[in-house]
């Protein structure tokens, strides 16, 4: 991801007032950025300086590998089919991975009731396990849903 759009993506925070909460604010759009650019391990620390009563924050921002889902495990199905589980996820093999639809993942399945844990992760995939072809470039990945069942209701 070019510096120009990270940098466009906090502009708006360029010459306002400062307060505590800035350099936090500033820190998690860049990551959700990178992250909706496929990159879940980016990391962005922060360096504030002050001087005559002007703050500066400089970021220093790794990207990390641009992750593809090349598979979906699914694990604590034991009352139901893992496709239940597979159908209800915004991400499917092949996919470029990203925040916004890890995020609406998981807040997929914890709507269905069904479920009183959700955890998703990336894992490597299992060598010699059926893969969906990912984009050139792309890190292939497992992604690794465990869920837990809520009691049954009548």
């Amino acid at each position: 991801m070019p510096a120009e759009d990270l940098e466009a993506a906090v502009a708006e925070f360029k010459g306002q007032p400062y307060f505590p909460q800035v350099a936090f604010a500033i820190r998690t759009r860049l990551l959700d950025r990178l992250g909706d650019a496929g990159h879940p391990e980016a990391t962005a620390t922060v360096t504030e300086t002050s001087e005559d009563g002007e703050v500066t924050l400089d970021f220093e921002v790794h990207a990390g590998p641009r992750v593809s889902i090349a598979g979906i495990e699914v694990r604590g199905t034991q009352r139901m089919d893992a496709d239940f589980v597979k159908e209800r996820l915004r991400l499917q093999p092949g996919d470029r991975w990203s925040t916004t639809a890890d995020r609406a993942s998981e807040t997929a399945l914890q709507r269905s009731s069904l479920f009183d844990k959700v955890r998703l992760a990336l894992v490597a995939p299992e060598p010699g396990a059926p893969a969906a072809e990912v984009p050139a470039g792309d890190e292939p990945r497992t992604l690794l849903v465990e869920v837990g069942g809520a009691p049954l209701r009548e």
